[in-house]
């Protein structure tokens, strides 16, 4: 049964409208948060020759505007905006890389004085259309101070031993799939970056890129006297600023603002599907040896249920009793139990169809820990599934899943991942799913789940037994 509070939220879910050649605007109603959020998402392929530039365009951008060219500048621009907040991500999805670029700031009711939102949306606006530039590039220092920081970046991902053994797992499934590329790119491309090149980049993904604006709040509130706005097209007015010239929007891709110079009409490309497939008939294994006081194992399995299957909820409850709580089967049965593994959990990639079995073992215990981590998918796709854990993991999934109403960057992320599958996202119609999982489909997904490639990192001269 539903609460009170679920009830409230089951009209929530995004407004979209077309608003140009690939672009979008979605809005989503949520009048109990006192702060709106903004994100601008740009979605291109993944591509070997781009994957790094593409990468590295946010954080440059980041690093100041035409107006406000240093760091410190927009950060107190920022405190004259009542202390908004400037984020830039890069995530990977299904084959796709995206990086958007996100502000949140509270409600203009609770701000005084006039222009506050105009000079809000001017901020995010530069942030994209008008960099600091020089010399027909971006500005050299910046591009070879943020160049480090993901250099950094890219080497962190090597000394975290658990990240790593994940990262090569899925190296190794998906080689040949665009999904295989890092979304933060590749350290031997760094050296060929420079500041034109990055910001030609930059204007190819502005010119052929995949545009969503996403609103998240009581934007409602603001356009056209507070009426009831179910098209949305209120509040896309409101943002239309945010736009390129192509798609109705007052600013141009470039640095010369509005009215200025641009990349002509927006011809965006179009975006790889997702590539889900079924297992591999055999097993592959991969052993590699580094200097590890602690050995690593990951079960790669896929499936080809997805988030824009039917049985997702049940992919949920399956990811759940199997490794993503404390009571499920891997932390009970391969750390607790078996005393196996230091840690045992799964990660799953919904969009994919991947789910990752992970474990911090002894070398010695590879082979067991490897066989008492897949016996415990297997009980699952037999419908060995006990009341006590059953119940546990409904209670835990459903709140999880309540929450992301919560959420103004979660909600963003479900947005652009159900966009990316082609379903739409109403965590609140997620909830109820949750609610009427069985166990017969529960079993049905785990016996869809099969492993693909096992993946062990291991000590010096240590062999898998």
């Amino acid at each position: 049964m539903g609460t009170d509070g679920d009830m409230g939220k089951a009209a929530e879910r995004f407004v979209s409208r077309e608003v140009g050649p690939g672009a979008r605007i979605h809005y989503f109603h949520a009048p109990r948060f006192k702060d709106l959020s903004l994100s601008v998402a740009w979605r291109v392929n993944l591509e070997r020759e781009t994957v790094t530039r593409v990468a590295l365009v946010p954080s440059v951008l980041r690093r100041g505007t035409r107006s406000f060219p240093t760091a410190r500048d927009l950060a107190r621009r920022c405190e004259e905006l009542y202390g908004c907040r400037i984020s830039s991500r890069v995530y990977r999805l299904g084959e796709q890389q995206v990086w958007w670029v996100g502000l949140d700031f509270p409600h203009p009711r609770y701000v005084e004085g006039s222009g506050y939102l105009e000079g809000v949306l001017g901020l995010l606006g530069e942030l994209l259309w008008q960099p600091v530039t020089e010399d027909g590039g971006f500005r050299s220092d910046y591009v070879a101070e943020e160049r480090e920081v993901l250099r950094r970046a890219l080497r962190a991902r090597f000394n975290n031993k658990a990240s790593w053994a994940n990262l090569r797992c899925v190296e190794e499934m998906c080689a040949g799939e665009r999904y295989a590329l890092h979304p933060l790119g590749r350290e031997e491309d760094l050296a060929d970056i420079d500041p034109r090149t990055l910001y030609a980049s930059y204007r190819e993904i502005l010119a052929h890129g995949h545009l969503d604006v996403v609103a998240v709040g009581d934007w409602q509130a603001l356009a056209a006297g507070g009426a009831a706005d179910p098209s949305g097209a209120g509040v896309a007015e409101i943002l239309r600023p945010l736009l390129p010239r192509t798609a109705g929007g007052a600013h141009g891709p470039g640095p010369d603002g509005p009215g200025g110079q641009h990349p002509g009409e927006r011809r965006p490309g179009p975006l790889a599907p997702v590539e889900v497939k079924a297992a591999r008939a055999e097993v592959r294994e991969v052993v590699e040896h580094q200097p590890v006081s602690q050995s690593r194992l990951v079960v790669g399995l896929r499936t080809t249920v997805t988030m824009g299957h039917d049985l997702f909820p049940a992919l949920l409850f399956l990811d759940g009793l199997l490794g993503r709580y404390a009571h499920s089967r891997l932390f009970v049965n391969v750390r607790e139990k078996a005393g196996l593994a230091y840690y045992a959990n799964t990660m799953l990639d919904p969009v994919k169809g991947i789910v990752l079995m992970v474990a911090g073992i002894e070398a010695k215990a590879f082979q067991k820990a490897r066989d008492t981590s897949l016996e415990q998918l297997y009980a699952l796709g037999r419908g060995e599934i006990g009341d006590g854990e059953w119940e546990a993991t409904y209670r835990s999934l459903r709140a999880e899943v309540a929450s992301w109403s919560d959420d103004p960057d979660g909600l963003a992320w479900g947005l652009l991942e159900g966009l990316t599958v082609g379903r739409d996202f109403a965590p609140a119609e997620l909830v109820a799913a949750v609610d009427h999982v069985t166990r017969e489909q529960v079993a049905e997904v785990a016996r869809r789940l099969q492993p693909d490639t096992v993946y062990f990192l291991t000590g010096e001269g240590a062999t898998a037994t």
